[in-house]
């Protein structure tokens, strides 16, 4: 799995995975945990209003891979990016 910008309008980012799969995540223009002026609590509560209407725990859905790139516990891509792809054995 790679990121890159997305081409879509309104998407910030688009997640390719090896199997051919695309998604796109992140609100262009969004301001989020990796941009830097975020807070911790700022963090915990979008996963909690998120995690009630998305599944986490899938991969390949934008729910996913904004929570835990966007707003996961770095506020490093990169680093966020290593734990994802452990966390679903993408390596």
């Amino acid at each position: 799995m790679y990121i890159v910008e997305s081409p879509r309008k309104n998407k910030r980012f688009r997640a390719i995975f090896h199997n051919g799969k695309t998604v796109d995540f992140g609100l262009y223009g969004g301001n989020t945990f990796i941009d830097g002026n975020r807070t911790e609590t700022e963090r915990q509560n979008y996963i909690k209003r998120h995690q009630k209407r998305e599944n986490h725990n899938d991969g390949y859905t934008a729910g996913a891979l904004s929570a835990r790139l966007l707003w996961g516990k770095h506020k490093d891509l990169q680093e966020n990016i290593k734990e994802f792809k452990n966390k679903f054995n993408l390596n």
